[in-house]
């Protein structure tokens, strides 16, 4: 039996098209998750990088909502892809790494 794609041995990674990241999160091996985020979903999800306040984000989207921001990060904490406290949050994985470039296409994982 061959050795499987190095892709197969992730456990927590994101593909990028620019206009929409797909996560895939293998964390428990029973109950793997793949997320389909639009370009919105995509570009505040990558502005959580780092620790970033609320207010911060709002700065980086003014032409978004309040209520569509809230919305979102709600979603990505209730799928446990980013973390919140006191109004400022951290998206996982905590560390990127670009493992291959297919075209305009990133696969990233943790470090």
């Amino acid at each position: 039996m061959g050795k499987g794609n190095r892709i197969d041995e992730l456990i927590f990674y994101y593909i990028d098209g620019k206009n929409f990241l797909k996560i895939f999160d293998k964390r428990n091996a029973n109950d793997i998750h793949v997320f389909d985020l639009n370009e919105l979903e995509r570009d505040v999800l990558l502005s959580c990088i780092d620790v970033i306040s609320f207010q911060e984000i709002k700065e980086i989207f003014p032409h978004i909502s309040d209520d569509q921001l809230i919305s979102i990060l709600s979603i990505f904490k209730s799928k446990g892809i980013i973390f919140e406290e006191d109004n400022h949050y951290l998206s996982l994985p905590l560390r990127y790494a670009v493992i291959r470039i297919f075209g305009s296409v990133q696969i990233c994982c943790t470090k």
